[in-house]
């Protein structure tokens, strides 16, 4: 899809606010142009049951906030699921504190700690990057604590 954008980063006035754009919305991080939309035309929300989904794969939290908050999207499990594996911390932070619903088990778990820990750069010493190790052990903290709370 071509989508039109003016010189200030804003989609033009003719712009018709399809699926599509909503997807490239929340894909691109158009927090802004997201939340200009749905006051211009609360009827004309386009989000999709794949929406929350991917604004956590992208792991952008402002792009939940609008989907749930502004534009009444509603929760999905594949939301947390895909904050877990692609290892977007704050992203799971938000669905987890809003309670939205999940589905990730204690394997799901294991499998983003070994397939993360196999991705961390070791630099010629042989150390792994702390920050990344860190970030692993954050994400798996907080999930693992959500699944024994089930």
């Amino acid at each position: 899809m071509d989508i039109e954008i003016e010189e200030d980063g804003f989609y033009p006035a003719h712009t018709r606010y399809t699926r599509e754009l909503w997807m490239h919305m929340i894909e691109h991080c158009h927090h802004q142009q997201m939340r200009d939309a749905f006051d211009m035309d609360p009827t004309n929300v386009c989000w999709d049951e794949n929406s929350m989904a991917l604004a956590a794969r992208v792991g952008a939290v402002e792009g939940l906030v609008v989907l749930h908050e502004v534009c009444n999207c509603p929760w999905d499990t594949d939301a947390t699921y895909n904050a877990l594996i692609h290892g977007k911390f704050d992203a799971l932070v938000y669905l987890l504190m809003h309670d939205c619903p999940y589905d990730f088990t204690r394997d799901d778990v294991r499998d983003f700690i070994r397939r993360e820990s196999l991705l961390v750069y070791e630099d010629e010493r042989g150390e792994a990057e702390v920050d990344a190790c860190m970030e692993i052990r954050r994400l798996a903290f907080l999930a693992m604590s959500a699944v024994e709370q089930k």
